[in-house]
């Protein structure tokens, strides 16, 4: 299985380490990204106490992206691959890969083009076929749909 590195641009950029993937460290960091709707608003005040309580540590703010190479780091990740859609691409997802390119990290990465992308067999599949098997990392750029996938993917 591989290691998987979530992030949501509209919530959430979280890590999350699988079994058969040896992390130099423990994953117990969550990045959250808000973008400012009421929701996101209102949940970043609980978010702290209720990952504290389960032994994760959460760092919301501007700029999370920015600590992604740190991350990789970390989890001893050469090779991540990035994982969003066109519109999570646009929002995030180039930044990030712009980011790895500029930190030395070779990366893959597999745009979806669907306009309503659900996480059914058509999509994992597609993910799958577009798959680099030599990226020991999956960064999802997206919430749950993408986030889905991602985890679907670090299992195959």
């Amino acid at each position: 299985m591989k290691k998987i590195l979530l992030l949501a641009v509209c919530l959430i950029f979280g890590a999350t380490s699988l079994q058969a993937a040896e992390p130099k460290a423990k994953c117990d960091t969550l990045y959250i990204l808000g973008v400012g709707n009421s929701w996101t608003r209102d949940s970043m005040r609980w978010l702290s106490a209720i990952a504290k309580s389960a032994g994760k540590e959460i760092i919301v703010g501007h700029g999370v992206i920015s600590g992604i190479p740190e991350l990789l780091k970390k989890y001893n990740s050469k090779k991540p691959f990035v994982l969003a859609d066109h519109n999570t691409y646009e929002a995030a997802g180039k930044s990030v890969c712009d980011l790895l390119a500029d930190h030395g990290f070779a990366y893959g990465r597999y745009i979806f083009q669907q306009d309503a992308l659900e996480p059914d067999e058509a999509a994992v599949g597609s993910a799958v076929m577009h798959f680099d098997h030599s990226c020991d990392l999956i960064i999802g750029v997206g919430s749950g749909v993408i986030n889905d996938i991602g985890k679907i993917l670090s299992r195959i």
